[in-house]
C-alpha cells in the first residue's frame, strides 16, 4: 500500500511535467510562428509598399497581444492557450529606415506559468520569439 502511494505519486509528477514541459514547448513555437508572422507582415509593408497597404516603421512599436492594433491582430491566431493581455510585442527598425533592405526585428515575449516548480526555483518560465528580416517593399 505504501509503495503504490509513493510510486503513484513519483508517477502523477512525471506525468504532469511532460505536460507542462508539453505546454511550455507548444508555447514557445507558437511565439516563435507569431514573430515571423509579423516581421513577414513588416517587411513587406516598407516604403516602397503598394498604396493598398500602410507602411510601417520606422518608429518602433511596443505593446500587447491584446491592444487592438494591426501588429497584435498579426500574430493573435497563432497565440492559441496564451492571453493576448500577457503576450509582449516588440517591433523595431535597427537601421531606421523602413526601405528595402533595412532589417526589422521582432521579439514576443511570453511568462509561461509553471505547473510544476523547478527544482524550488520561481514557477515561471520566460519564452521568446525573434525573428530578424531584411525589409523588401
Amino acid at each position: 500500500m505504501v509503495e503504490g502511494a509513493v510510486v503513484l505519486s513519483v508517477w502523477l509528477l512525471i506525468v504532469f511535467a511532460a505536460f507542462d514541459l508539453s505546454l511550455a514547448a507548444f508555447r514557445y513555437n507558437a511565439l516563435s510562428e507569431a514573430a515571423r508572422r509579423l516581421a513577414r507582415e513588416a517587411i513587406v509593408r516598407g516604403s516602397d509598399s503598394s498604396p493598398e497597404s500602410v507602411p510601417w516603421g520606422p518608429a518602433s512599436y511596443t505593446g500587447n497581444a491584446g491592444d487592438e492594433s494591426e501588429f497584435a491582430e498579426t500574430v493573435l491566431p497563432v497565440l492559441a492557450t496564451m492571453h493576448p493581455d500577457d503576450v509582449q510585442i516588440n517591433l523595431q527598425w535597427p537601421d531606421a529606415t523602413n526601405d528595402p533592405d533595412g532589417r526589422v526585428h521582432v521579439q514576443i515575449v511570453y511568462e509561461h506559468d509553471s505547473v510544476i516548480p523547478l527544482m524550488g526555483s520561481a514557477s515561471t518560465i520566460p519564452l521568446r520569439g525573434d525573428c530578424v528580416m531584411r525589409v523588401v517593399h
